[in-house]
């Protein structure tokens, strides 16, 4: 079957932190969720990835502090797109990814073999303190 696009009309919705997610989307992943043993150990899932790479952003990784991004045009950060992820298995990442704390979530544009396709990716509140308040605990 077609994954639904994040912002698709298909399906039934979900709400999460204020992101309305269809039956299915697809993340972004940049780091640690890179690893399909960790999304399955958060999900209790596995799920179909492909290489693939985010435009207009670039990533950071500050000595002492997580990995993240920020936009910057005409920039590329390299990942892997996670497909098929459900409602239950994005929440349990969200969690993960301390959303609204560390991160947070949004819609973007990503290159795969396929052509362009929206996901979700995790973006860094580095203007906030939290990623790196959080890594000094």
């Amino acid at each position: 079957h077609e994954p639904l696009s994040p912002l698709s009309p298909a399906g039934r919705l979900f709400a999460f932190h204020g992101i309305r997610v269809s039956q299915t989307c697809s993340l972004f992943v940049y780091g640690t969720l890179r690893e399909p043993d960790l999304v399955e150990q958060l999900t209790g899932k596995r799920f179909p990835t492909e290489p693939a790479t985010l435009l207009d952003y670039e990533r950071h990784e500050p000595p002492g502090s997580y990995a993240y991004v920020l936009p910057a045009p005409g920039k590329r950060v390299p990942g892997v797109l996670i497909r098929d992820l459900d409602a239950a298995s994005l929440a349990a990442i969200d969690e993960y990814e301390c959303l609204g704390t560390l991160y947070d979530r949004q819609e973007v544009v990503v290159e795969t073999e396929r052509g362009y396709e929206r996901a979700f990716v995790y973006v860094g509140r580095p203007d906030k303190g939290a990623v790196r308040d959080v890594v000094q605990r």
